[in-house]
């Protein structure tokens, strides 16, 4: 059974209603047992000195060694104090009017409960140079010690008081112009609505300085407002809402020199949300009573609420980390709360929220309910509870834990609350991981996943799904977005992750798609390449159950005789319904032009020889003449046809294609020449053939008559001249064989000509 141990700080009949200043030489007594003391205090970097037990009578004084403290100097002090059961606050007065009376103003430090406190004092310029001046500390339990006087009682049960000598030492006189400062400032954010300590990194160690400090919300160089009575080397700023710019002006009074420190600026932390999954573990306070951001609230910190930053007695310890939150419930009655910032929460999501606590040994049940609350204002009106443990009672840590949901999205505060009886019991409930999660087990998105045209599909066709329900999506295929398209060769399993960004929560769909093979065809020909007017038979082998050609064939072989090369495809289905398609290219080579010509063109007398000439199958085709019995190979033939003959070409080029002409040689027995009598010597025609112009040279001086007459021996052209030489033009005639008669006197001469 623990031990209830009551007493009261002694005090000197002074009243405790209000703050009056009280006698230095008053020596307040009390009770001190069990540990509840001042164990060491230091001062100015001196090593602790004091009394580390509990003085007789609560009261000790301490004359040596004596401090010296300069005016206008700030000096660190550090003290620890009571047993680590319970806490203690501490406090400093120092006499600095030395009028052997500490009073309001002469509070120069106090600290509320804690185990250790660290801190700083000012010794102001309008103090009174002395020595053996009186410094008092003093240490109580149970009650915030800032608002009480030096003598009375603290209306607590703990308590003791230690005095020491000090000595005020006036600084020498100031001179010219101060030395250059800048401003240091918190290297953290305050809270709005909060003052923060600021001074001058320059310690000005002489006396005769006035101070004025300036602030703005503007910038660094200003625009500047002074600060109503922060007149200090040191100044705590009022309440500020927004972060603000501090400088300050030195002045020395001994020739007015005077000196603007740089700025610094006073960081405001802003208003802080938070979105669910949201945990708070604590580790990120610096020290003890300090909330884990400006916006948390709580109720009655320090003397119940509290959060630590180290482990204490009393089962006092963090669930993970070094830092945790507690409640004091030994005599405590009524509900207390922690209170976070702002969460923002959605309609239609299942949230779990869950914290861990531990009490003591012994099964104590004056924590008559421990609970997770929920609220949108931070007040105890309106709650609703999420989760609560009644009476709340563990030696260990265990959670607390429920799922809720919320009506309406929007900016919650999670309430944790305390509710004690008042009665004797445990001393502490402490707590720690306060966690506001989304399990995924109850929120996973409903997904739907759409495939078209079908989950079987042949082979070279695509497949579309389209997934619906969540927000993003992540396919297997390493695609992104609601749809997506592929073409599978094989069997294929297809899975989409999809996630819900309000949540975080994911579910993976599958779908298996079933691919069937197309049908193995294959198109052959016995001919790729035709002269035009040949047939090509196309075969089609394979798999498929039917074929269907693009001339509109379903038989499996076709013949074609295309005039032009063409493309031959045929489509075919197996039993599956998949289709496949093969083609083949009938190449058409066109047939050659043939040509052929008579060196006697179409006529040509009997008993006379001829070259009949083929041409237009290119330099490396063949060529047959065929006449009645009559076959020549050669592109030429010599021919002595005694009737009017027609004679076939057949014409081959290098690709193998033919083509034919036929030529009729026109033979005619030429029997009115062969009477006449040739009595002219010495003629000469020429040229002979040729293309319708001659000269006939007779050199004999005489009169000659040189006529043209066709085959059936019509003039055609007569001309007379007694020139040895006679120019006849015979270009407006058609080609063929013309007889020219040249008579001179009595003698004649007939000469065949070609006109070709």
């Amino acid at each position: 059974m623990k031990k209830i141990l009551l007493s009261i700080c002694g005090l000197i009949g002074l009243s405790t209603s209000a703050y009056s200043q009280c006698a230095t030489s008053s020596q307040p007594n009390g009770n001190c047992n069990y540990g509840y003391n001042i164990n060491a205090f230091s001062l100015k970097n001196i090593p602790s000195t004091g009394n580390s037990g509990c003085s007789p009578g609560t009261y000790s004084l301490f004359p040596t060694p004596v401090r010296q403290l300069l005016q206008g100097q700030t000096y660190t002090w550090s003290a620890t104090v009571g047993n680590g059961y319970y806490p203690m606050g501490f406090a400093i007065w120092i006499d600095l009017n030395s009028d052997n009376f500490f009073s309001a103003s002469e509070m120069l430090a106090s600290s509320p409960y804690a185990p250790t406190h660290v801190g700083s004092i000012f010794i102001p310029f309008s103090s009174t140079p002395g020595t053996n001046i009186r410094m008092r500390t003093r240490a109580a339990s149970y009650t915030n010690i800032v608002g009480t006087d030096a003598c009375t009682s603290y209306l607590g049960y703990f308590c003791e008081t230690e005095d020491y000598l000090i000595d005020i030492i006036a600084p020498p006189p100031c001179s010219g112009t101060p030395s250059t400062s800048g401003v240091y400032s918190p290297t953290y954010a305050i809270c709005p609505n909060a003052s923060g300590n600021i001074g001058l990194t320059t310690t000005y160690t002489t006396s005769g300085n006035s101070y004025q400090w300036f602030y703005s919300t503007s910038s660094n160089v200003g625009p500047w407002q002074a600060v109503t009575n922060g007149t200090n080397a040191t100044l705590a700023t009022p309440n500020l809402t927004t972060s603000t710019y501090f400088t300050a002006v030195v002045t020395c009074a001994n020739g007015g020199g005077t000196v603007m420190a740089s700025a610094s600026m006073v960081t405001v932390a802003a208003v802080t949300t938070n979105t669910a999954p949201y945990l708070e573990t604590f580790e990120g306070i610096a020290y003890d009573n300090m909330l884990p951001n400006c916006s948390w609230s709580v109720t009655n910190m320090p003397s119940v609420s509290h959060t630590y930053s180290h482990t204490l007695n009393q089962n006092r310890s963090a669930h993970s980390g070094s830092k945790f939150a507690s409640f004091y419930a030994y005599y405590v009655s009524g509900t207390n709360y922690f209170w976070t910032n702002k969460i923002y929460l959605y309609s239609g999501v299942t949230y779990s929220a869950s914290v861990w606590y531990q009490t003591e040994y012994y099964g104590y049940t004056n924590v008559q309910e421990f609970a997770i609350q929920l609220g949108t204002t931070q007040s105890s009106v309106g709650l609703t509870t999420i989760a609560s443990a009644s009476p709340a009672t563990s030696p260990v840590y265990k959670p607390l834990t429920n799922t809720f949901v919320v009506t309406s999205s929007g900016y919650y505060h999670v309430a944790i609350s305390n509710k004690t009886t008042g009665s004797y019991g445990a001393s502490y409930l402490s707590w720690d991981d306060l966690a506001i999660e989304i399990p995924c087990s109850l929120n996973q998105p409903n997904i739907s996943l759409g495939v078209t045209p079908q989950a079987t599909i042949c082979q070279n066709e695509t497949i579309n799904f389209t997934a619906s329900g969540a927000d993003t999506y992540s396919w297997s295929t390493g695609a992104t977005g609601p749809q997506m398209s592929d073409m599978p060769q094989y069997p294929t399993l297809y899975t989409v992750v999809a996630t819900n960004t309000m949540t975080g929560c994911q579910r993976t769909v599958s779908q298996m798609v079933m691919v069937n093979a197309l049908p193995n065809v294959i198109v052959v020909s016995n001919k790729f390449q035709i002269c035009n007017g040949e047939t090509a038979q196309l075969m089609v082998s394979g798999t498929a159950s039917s074929y269907t050609w693009n001339t509109g064939a379903q038989t499996q072989n076709i013949s074609v005789n295309p005039s032009a090369s063409t493309s031959y495809t045929v489509r075919a289905e197996n039993s599956a319904g998949c289709i496949a398609e093969a083609s083949q290219m009938i190449v058409v080579l066109q047939n050659p032009l043939i040509g052929a010509s008579s060196s006697a063109s179409v006529q040509m007398c009997e008993g006379e020889s001829q070259v009949l000439s083929g041409s237009g199958a290119g330099p490396n085709g063949t060529y047959s003449w065929a006449a009645n019995t009559l076959f020549i190979v050669g592109q030429n033939a010599v021919i002595s046809p005694t009737v009017t003959t027609t004679y076939t070409l057949t014409g081959t080029d290098a690709n193998g294609c033919s083509n034919k002409i036929t030529f009729t040689q026109v033979v005619d027995p030429c029997v009115g020449i062969n009477e006449i009598t040739t009595t002219l010597s010495g003629v000469k025609l020429y040229p002979n053939p040729n293309s319708g112009y001659f000269t006939v040279d007779l050199n004999n001086g005489l009169n000659n008559t040189v006529e043209v007459t066709d085959l059936t021996g019509r003039v055609i052209v007569s001309n007379s001249s007694k020139d040895d030489r006679i120019n006849i033009n015979i270009s407006t005639l058609v080609n063929g064989i013309y007889y020219v008669k040249i008579q001179s006197n009595n003698a004649v001469e007939v000469i065949k000509v070609v006109k070709h």
